[in-house]
């Protein structure tokens, strides 16, 4: 590394930067350490960096690359996609898949997080602290052009722009392998040609690892949460915040089994417990918490109700036994 650096100029012989030899260290690490991920791609540039974020901003000054808050030109849209993560393990729970008119993959995953936005992603995956969306591994997929047609205005223009864009993108989704499902749908239909091109573009990508030929099932963040995965990330949640006590499902019934495998007499009562929080937990899901609490109370009045009149129903009873006694 020392040898990199010319005392005599303070320059880096690397990259012709000039600074004092005691922040050579400093500058090597963050520009051209072999251990640092991202590279840059342009003729004769060998500057390696440790985050995307700063490669960007080293192809925006020293190549002249966009700008971070540019924009694609009229008609055109990105398809991109990142990873989204669990917090607990960092492992990934799926793909999203999204499509931008930023010139940037990191800018639209920002874009796509800011309050009032109706991406699935930040109205579930994000909303209990879970998961969270690694925008480091946003990448561009691919780009979709769209020319406009002989007289046809702005609007039109825009809004068909936004049909064909959207297909390209439920198309890119269909071929990830745990790919996160979407809110938007369009009626847009490819050409077997342009089905061939995004399936190139995909195999292509940083994502192929994540590509299949056969077609994919996207998934919600309900039907992540109730995986094996989901409860281990609301389990290490509850850890975190001091509540083991709430961690029962599978870990609780593991618990109630004896050494020789055989289970204890609790292992019947844990069972039920777990099935009516499960029951519980499908309700809320499907109908809201507001919802289920009102069906709980109606239910505890008529309950209560019913046992009233069955109070009254055998006070007649025993009445009328003991006249019959009488008699």
């Amino acid at each position: 590394m020392e040898a990199q650096y010319d005392p005599v100029l303070q320059i880096c012989k690397l990259c012709k930067s000039s600074f004092l030899q005691r922040h050579f260290a400093d500058h090597f690490n963050s520009c051209h350490d072999e251990g640092n991920l991202f590279l840059c791609e342009s003729d004769g540039c060998s500057m390696r960096y440790k985050t995307i974020l700063a490669l960007r901003r080293h192809k925006t000054i020293s190549h002249n690359g966009p700008e971070a808050k540019s924009v694609l030109e009229d008609g055109q849209r990105m398809i991109w996609a990142e990873e989204v993560k669990m917090v607990h393990n960092n492992k990934p729970v799926g793909i999203y898949v999204g499509v931008t008119n930023y010139y940037h993959p990191h800018v639209a995953a920002a874009d796509r997080d800011r309050d009032g936005k109706k991406c699935i992603v930040s109205k579930h995956f994000l909303s209990e602290g879970l998961c969270y969306c690694d925008h480091d591994t946003a990448r561009e997929l691919l780009t979709v052009a769209v020319l406009p047609r002989d007289n046809e205005n702005k609007v039109a223009f825009e809004k068909r722009t936004l049909e064909v864009t959207t297909a390209y993108k439920m198309y890119t989704r269909q071929h990830f392998v745990k790919c996160i499902c979407s809110n938007f749908t369009s009626t847009y239909e490819l050409s077997e040609k342009k089905e061939k091109t995004i399936r190139r573009a995909l195999r292509d990508s940083e994502f192929s690892k994540y590509y299949t030929d056969d077609i994919q099932q996207p998934f919600t963040y309900h039907v992540w949460k109730n995986s094996k995965d989901g409860q281990e990330a609301v389990a290490a949640k509850r850890v975190k915040e001091g509540k083991p006590h709430l961690i029962p499902l599978q870990k609780r019934l593991a618990s109630s089994v004896t050494s020789a495998g055989e289970p204890q007499h609790k292992m019947k009562r844990d069972t039920e417990e777990v099935e009516g929080e499960e029951n519980l937990i499908k309700l809320i899901n499907a109908y809201g918490r507001s919802a289920v609490r009102d069906m709980c109370d109606k239910l505890s009045q008529e309950e209560k109700k019913s046992i009233d009149e069955k109070r009254i129903a055998l006070g007649d009873l025993k009445i009328d036994t003991v006249h019959a006694n009488k008699m």
